[in-house]
């Protein structure tokens, strides 16, 4: 792992792409919506900060890029005194956390079966006993706060071989958000296709290039305007070497699970970690800023020479999906299941 490097980002949002739409709705359905992106959603950001997941190197590993975390240690849960289990998640007195949001979907110039079966999954997250592992951190207990919200299908046409930036993606997140809402009870997801790169100030998603600096990413925005602090996570396509499951024995399909096990992973520390300030690795060592996902992040050689994400077959309201194990402070370990 690549040790933690601070980015605060004030940017002026310039036109990246042409953003195509027809019309808009309220409402929460899993059927999408067209999204309309307007000049009017080009507006100044105060403030964003971010937690990136990085591809699996040579060697397995995944190498993570964020904002900085605060320096004061925190606290951490279980009783124990800070540092008594190195590994274990602390809490910035400063930093939020979302003890229940709906969670909307935008799908990027290609319909939701491209991507497998994302508001299904989010559906049987919200309601099953792993998503409940968040509940240490978040100070809730009770099922079912998490749900699916309103689907988005956005067109976004790019220049040949560009890449879409993070102004062209934090205009997607607002006008999104103007329509269904903002603050900590809403979580946006965006789902970038095949073949799309994205590019933002700490790296690239560039496959094709050889560049992939992330698999995906969680972030706030503060936007200047009425629509103000908005939390959401960027989901380039998965299923590529350095981001994907393996080609068998996981739940569904190597599409499905790359995609769900990823969105698992952003989602879940966007729950316990929104403004990348609140609960992660607060020991001063090699593991210094991490998620409860990125702890548990694993992956192993396969005979074709390439490393695969090590997630777990497991069912999730009844059905079968691969997830990545989450950790819990009370466990001290990674877990699939929330503690009893």
């Amino acid at each position: 792992m690549m040790r933690y490097q601070r980015r605060l980002l004030t940017l002026a949002l310039a036109s990246a792409a042409a953003l195509a739409t027809v019309h808009t709705a309220a409402g929460q359905t899993s059927d999408p919506i067209p999204l309309q992106v307007q000049p009017a959603d080009q507006v100044d950001p105060v403030s964003t900060a971010f937690q990136a997941t990085g591809p699996l190197d040579a060697r397995g590993n995944s190498i993570v890029a964020t904002s900085l975390k605060p320096g004061a240690a925190g606290t951490n849960q279980g009783g124990q005194p800070h540092g008594f289990f190195p590994s274990d998640l602390s809490h910035s007195p400063s930093g939020a956390t979302v003890n229940r949001a709906q969670l909307h979907v935008i799908y990027i110039n290609q319909p939701p079966s491209h991507f497998g079966n994302v508001a299904q999954f989010l559906s049987d997250l919200g309601q099953s006993d792993y998503m409940h592992i968040v509940d240490q951190y978040v100070g809730a207990h009770d099922p079912g706060r998490y749900t699916v919200g309103t689907s988005f299908q956005a067109t976004v046409t790019l220049p040949p071989g560009a890449p879409l930036r993070l102004a062209g993606i934090l205009q997607i997140v607002h006008a999104a958000a103007s329509i269904t809402g903002s603050g900590y009870g809403h979580i946006y997801q965006l789902m970038l296709p095949k073949g799309m790169d994205t590019c933002a100030p700490w790296g690239c998603y560039q496959p094709d290039r050889g560049a992939i600096d992330y698999c995906g990413y969680h972030e706030a925005v503060t936007y200047n305007d009425a629509v103000g602090h908005v939390i959401f996570t960027v989901q380039p396509y998965s299923a590529i070497h350095g981001c994907e499951q393996p080609p068998y024995g996981t739940a569904n399909n190597q599409v499905t699970d790359s995609e769900n096990a990823n969105l698992a992973h952003e989602t879940l520390e966007t729950i316990t970690d929104p403004d990348v300030n609140s609960w992660y690795v607060a020991t001063l060592d090699i593991l210094y800023g991490q998620e409860a996902a990125d702890l548990c992040h694993q992956s192993a050689l396969y005979p074709d020479g390439y490393y695969y994400g090590q997630a777990k077959n497991i069912q999730l309201n009844g059905n079968w999906y691969t997830v990545p194990g989450m950790y819990s402070n009370r466990d001290h370990a990674c877990v699939f299941t929330a503690p009893h």
